[in-house]
């Protein structure tokens, strides 16, 4: 009976796993054409060495001038800039032999030098790019590595082979088709020749890992990684990096802050199994790690080799492999001869998602001194099911059932692929909503104590010791009321703490919802004297904390700070960069809490969100001091959303009714900071219309005594509203009417005084139930007629009455988003010139004492307010472009919010002078873009000179700042500031008879109409964001001049370019071409009639042709016409054109030749008659 039973249940179960295959040749074949057109789009680069990536392809002697290459393109295949020298193999550095092992040649970097190549991707695949590179001086040295947008840093301080001599691997993901390859050497040394040598670059398409039957990690034998060079014998470094979605060795992820693995061949070394194999050559200070997917209770057994990688690295080898809360450490005695072992860990997994982590446990070094590790490689986990015994019939019977069950389902599942694909995602999606509850982080207190066998007194020796957690560097397990010298060490909020040292890092994997905002609120106190700081991560987000100032007795302080989760899996790093003599020196470290924070609603009777401050940061229960919310530039990850803290070191603080008198409701702002911080929040308006600013300010009832005041901003009104505390508590109502002057008005608090409590704190007044709303008895029916067409002024009525019947039921900020926000400007900022200057009561001087004592403007820092003619010393400071300036000092900023259209791209035009003799740079931002220029060059006789930098708007809202970052014995010795403008860059299109994109460069930077000098574009790599669209300028510190013809000679319409700075700027264009076709490159130059009087010329260059046109200039304007024929060689093609020499005028300012009309035209051959 049970075996007849048997046969009919196996073919039952037979029976369904062949519907299943019937049904699957859709799904193959899918499968297949996605496989095929992968091939197909993976054919853009073929894995190997770059063209000409060994160097051996060697420049023209005549653009060399000893080793050192003079010419830009000199090398074929690549473009240099900066100090680079071609080095053949056997050349001698002083006492030092320059060996090349990779062939006959090689480059060398000097000091912020580069080198790249143009390379054709496929877009959203992912690469690895190999190099090799050996250090020429002792210094530390790293190397940044650009694919376009992405960027780097590799370091190659530490050498791991004899010749010194080192393969390096980094990855990334082709986010566009085209990208640009740069390798740059950001080192400073006194000799500018001190720095890496460079050779051989390759490059590899990385296929996504896949999971084999029988093994849940990816890329477990590690025969998917980075190019090896196949005549080399040291294998591949792979750098450390945060996440896996860039490894070269996907899906394993090299957790380090310096250090490196090897990945090594079979062809080269003793490898376990297969053809490649890791070797961790950097003892602790490394771990390779993979997170998989786990069901929590599930037993799971991991398995890997261990071994020697037969390069003469003899000795006790151990490797501590880590799964869940199970651990193995797993010995080889090793002869340096090749050999291996298998290790062995089961273990049960208590979350979704285990990390795999593999760490050499000592530093090993071979014969020669070069460092050396354990071999990992064939690493697998797979599921331990329990075994099963036929003991009973019903339990034999029920177990087949549950088969045919189990391939019927299967069978069901292949037939609609596409609904159960649907439901999966939607229940991954919910599921993914709940990844993380708001409140301690899993062993968040750190009461969870790490094991007394991984404790060195109060060090923490392993990575991992720390339950949930992952250390790195000097990290202490401070039990409370440890004493450190004579002082007393309190944990306040449990029994331990940690204490992070110099450069010391403490992480957590989190798991959170993608796109959703978060705080995380963590304690902290100082245990040192020293200024502090702390780093706080969340990949990709990061920001600083300072934890200077304390504002309890206790020492103790919490600390918020805000971020949007880029990925569902994160990790969360808190980094201490302080460098003292002490490296326990350190701040402590508790309690860490994570809050999930919800969008602020808008209400109809109040423009402003979270109005009432119940909306912010975790506030942990236990502890009765508030939560600190420190200054940030972007209310998009504010705490305290969509509230700004302005300042630059202090905070305001979140203060909860458990603990404080709060006015109303369960939170409330006090701010402690004095006048060294704001807060802020920006609302929509109507220019005109009146509103009606009121909240309600007093004291937190901490016992912060005396008579306190809170001065309240809004437009062109404020207010200062005093309040007698006696610490008990207690508040009274503020009330501001204003007139709103722009579509977008900024609400600040200030208190106007700092305030401390008697044990020496500072506190200061609440801040609670603020409310902006429209004042309806000023308001008219219909909007004041503005300049327009009738057509336009009856469409803005009609819209205007029907918002306002709106508006009358339902409030005024509904009416204020319907009439938008955004703007278009071809002008000066508001206040941009500074002619609408400071009450004379903030100036102390010249200087100007209050933060926003210039209208429209916000400065921070050493800020001075200069009058056209005002005398320093001997030296008369003029203003050409008014009456009046600012100058910034060391450190100093100045700063204007901006409505801007997003996605739209801008130039910001403005005027600097130098006032003193040292170099000069100015930092230029527009959130979250920013930029440098250089402003150490002259090109005027006055010493103004206006300059241009151009964006893209990220946001419909943006700061731009500029700011001084000079550092000299006299504070006040900075640059002067003037005339500040914005213009609407519109993207160039392609206009028939011209392949060149704005070839008659009328489209360009804002030029004020009253300066006589045009504007200075700076170097820009991508013309994405050039103030000059389609066209880039090649550089490192020199410019171009875009001119206009009221000031200037132009050959044609309103604009051209001068190019005033020799042989060191380029203005270049790349445009799609045929290989092989013919095409003509015509263009104008001349002289901009500005007294530039001498023999000038401009080199063309184009594919492998090049022209040579001079002009003889009188300086009194002309030009000539000049055509450049050549044969495409490739897809893409750049212009380029670059002035012969340098050239001054009478008055010693540099000048050039003018260059305009440019056209690129495709030449067709005339057939042959025959």
């Amino acid at each position: 009976m049970l075996r007849y039973t048997e046969q009919y249940l196996l073919r039952e179960v037979m029976g369904r796993k062949t519907e299943m295959i019937q049904t699957t040749p859709c799904v193959a074949l899918l499968l297949l054409v996605g496989v095929a057109f992968a091939a197909r789009s993976a054919s853009a680069i073929t894995d190997g060495l770059l063209p000409n990536g060994n160097f051996e392809e060697a420049p023209d002697k005549s653009q060399m001038n000893g080793t050192r290459v003079t010419g830009r393109y000199a090398i074929p295949q690549w473009e240099i800039s900066g100090f680079v020298e071609y080095i053949g193999s056997g050349q001698k550095q002083g006492d030092m032999l320059l060996p090349v092992p990779e062939g006959a040649y090689a480059v060398r970097l000097g000091n912020e030098a580069s080198i790249q190549q143009r390379l054709t991707l496929t877009r959203g695949m992912h690469y690895s790019v190999t190099f090799s590179a050996a250090r020429t001086c002792a210094q530390s040295e790293l190397l940044n590595i650009t694919i376009t947008p992405e960027s780097g840093e590799v370091p190659i301080q530490t050498v791991y082979t004899s010749s010194g001599w080192d393969s390096y691997s980094w990855a990334f993901k082709a986010k566009h088709s085209v990208v640009l390859f740069i390798v740059h050497n950001p080192g400073v040394s006194d000799d500018e020749a001190c720095g890496p040598l460079i050779d051989s670059f390759a490059i590899k398409t990385l296929q996504p890992p896949q999971r084999t039957k029988g093994n849940m990690l990816k890329n477990g034998g590690f025969e998917e990684g980075p190019y090896i060079f196949p005549n080399t014998s040291w294998g591949v470094l792979v750098p450390p990096m945060d996440e896996d979605d860039y490894s070269p060795l996907s899906p394993w992820t090299i957790l380090s802050t310096t250090k490196s693995v090897k990945y090594i061949d079979a062809a080269h070394y003793a490898v376990p199994g297969g053809a490649r194999a890791v070797e961790l050559v950097s003892g602790m200070e490394t771990a390779m790690v993979q997170e998989v997917s786990t069901v929590p209770g599930r037993s799971y057994r991991l398995e890997f080799s261990v071994g020697d990688a037969g390069d003469g690295c003899s000795g006790s080898l151990t490797v501590q492999a880590y799964a869940s809360r199970g651990r193995v450490k797993v010995t080889y005695q090793s002869q340096g001869t090749g050999g291996y072992k298998r290790g062995l860990l089961e273990f049960t997994a208590t979350e979704k998602r285990t990390r795999v982590v593999f760490v050499s446990m000592a530093y090993t070094s071979k014969s020669d001194g070069t460092l050396c590790g354990p071999v990992i490689d064939d690493a697998s986990l797979v599921s331990v099911r329990s075994h099963r015994r036929f003991l009973l019939y019903s339990e034999y019977r029920e177990y087949f059932l549950s088969q045919r069950q189990l391939m019927r389902r299967k069978t069901e599942m292949v037939r609609s692929t596409c609904c159960v694909v649907l439901l999966l995602l939607l229940s991954v999606a919910a599921r993914s909503a709940s990844a993380i509850m708001d409140g301690l982080l899993p062993n968040g207190n750190f009461e969870e104590a790490p094991d007394k066998s991984q404790l060195n007194g109060t060090r923490v020796t392993g990575r991992y010791a720390i339950p949930q957690w992952e250390i790195s560097g000097f990290v202490e397990y401070i039990g409370s009321g440890q004493m450190q010298g004579d002082m007393l060490l309190p944990v306040p909020e449990g029994s331990y703490a940690v204490r992070l040292g110099n450069e010391a890092s403490i992480q957590q994997r989190l798991t959170l919802t993608r796109g959703m905002h978060y705080s995380v609120t963590f304690s902290a106190a100082r245990t040192c004297a020293q200024s502090e700081i702390l780093n706080i991560t969340i990949t990709p987000e990061i920001g600083e904390v300072p934890i200077q100032t304390v504002y309890t007795s206790s020492g103790w302080d919490s600390y918020s700070w805000a971020f949007k989760a880029r990925r569902s899996d994160v990790s969360l790093i808190v980094h201490n960069p302080g460098v003292t003599d002490d490296a326990a020196c350190g701040p402590l470290i508790d309690s860490f809490a994570i809050k999930t924070l919800q969008s602020p609603p808008s209400t109809q009777d109040n423009l402003l969100k979270n109005g009432g401050f119940e909306e912010g940061p975790y506030i942990f229960p236990n502890t009765s001091w508030g939560v600190l919310v420190p200054p940030m530039d972007e209310d998009d990850y504010s705490p305290l959303s969509p509230w700004t803290i302005m300042g630059y070191t202090k905070s305001v603080k979140y203060v909860d009714a458990a603990h404080y008198a709060v006015p109303g409701g369960a939170r409330a702002v006090e701010l402690v900071a004095g006048m060294e911080a704001a807060l802020v929040q920006e609302v929509c308006t109507v220019p005109g219309r009146s509103y009606r600013l009121e909240f309600s300010f007093g004291d937190a009832g901490d016992g912060c005594l005396g008579s306190m005041s809170v001065q309240a901003y809004v437009s062109h009104g404020s207010v200062k509203v005093p309040y007698e505390s006696q610490g008990t508590g207690g508040y009274k109502r503020g009330v501001l009417e204003f007139t709103a002057t722009d579509k977008r008005t900024r609400v600040v608090f200030v208190s106007m005084a700092y305030t401390m409590k008697p044990d020496g704190t500072l506190c200061g007044p609440v801040v609670d139930d603020a409310s902006v709303v429209g004042v309806h008895s000023h308001r008219r029916l219909l909007l004041e007629p503005e300049v327009g067409s009738s057509r336009e002024l009856a469409t803005r009525e009609k819209v205007a009455r029907y918002d306002w019947e709106r508006a009358s039921r339902r409030g005024t900020a509904l009416l204020a988003r319907r009439l938008g926000c955004s703007g278009r400007f071809s002008r000066l900022l508001p206040n941009g010139n500074f002619e609408d200057g400071p009450d004379k009561s903030q100036l102390n001087g010249t200087v100007v004492t209050g933060r926003y004592a210039i209208p429209n403007w916000e400065i921070s820092g050493f800020v001075e307010y200069i009058e056209s003619g005002h005398r320093e010393q001997d030296m008369i400071l003029p203003v050409p472009e008014g009456a009046r300036a600012v100058r910034l000092g060391n450190d100093a900023t100045i700063r204007q919010r901006l409505s801007v259209t997003r996605r739209a791209y801008y130039s910001i035009t403005f005027s600097a002078a130098r006032t003193c003799a040292q170099k000069e740079k100015l930092n230029v931002s527009v959130t979250p873009e920013f930029g440098v220029l250089p402003i150490q060059t002259v090109y005027t006789s006055s010493g103004w000179d206006s300059y241009s930098w151009a964006f893209r708007a990220k946001h419909s809202v943006v700061w731009l700042s500029i700011h001084n970052t000079g550092e000299e014995e006299d504070p006040a010795c900075g640059p002067l500031i003037d005339s500040i403008a914005i213009k609407n860059l519109y993207p160039p299109r392609r206009t028939k008879g011209n392949m060149l994109r704005n070839g008659d460069l009328e489209e360009g930077p804002y030029i004020f109409p009253d300066a006589t000098w045009g504007v200075l574009v700076p170097p820009i790599f991508e013309d994405e964001h050039s103030p000059l669209p389609g066209w880039m300028i090649m550089s490192d510190t020199k410019v171009i001049k875009y001119v206009d013809s009221p000031h200037h000679t132009v050959p044609q319409g309103a604009r051209a370019v001068e190019l005033v700075a020799g042989r060191e700027t380029a203005l270049e264009q790349e445009v799609a071409t045929v290989p092989g076709r013919s095409y003509r490159l015509s263009f104008s130059v001349g002289d901009a009639g500005n007294g530039c009087k001498d023999s000038l010329a401009v080199e063309a260059y184009a594919a492998r042709a090049t022209a040579k046109v001079p002009y003889e200039s009188q300086g009194t304007g002309g030009h000539k016409r000049a055509q450049l024929e050549f044969a495409a060689v490739a897809n893409l093609t750049r212009v380029v054109f670059q002035s012969f020499n340098y050239h001054t005028k009478p008055d010693g300012t540099l000048c050039g030749p003018l260059v305009d009309d440019i056209s690129l035209v495709s030449v067709r051959k005339r057939a042959a008659r025959l």
